[in-house]
């Protein structure tokens, strides 16, 4: 039940270590998804 996942389980992870590495921004990150700046933040690592 509730609202699916914006993101599949691949893409979280791929989305992670390109936050991780610090070479791009949350927000252009978040462009290449189509998801918020703060979807990225809340990533868990």
């Amino acid at each position: 039940m509730g609202r699916p996942p914006k993101l599949t389980q691949h893409q979280r992870a791929e989305a992670a270590r390109r936050r991780d590495k610090g070479e791009e921004t949350l927000a252009e990150i978040g462009r290449s998804y189509n998801v918020s700046p703060q979807t990225i933040g809340r990533l868990l690592p």
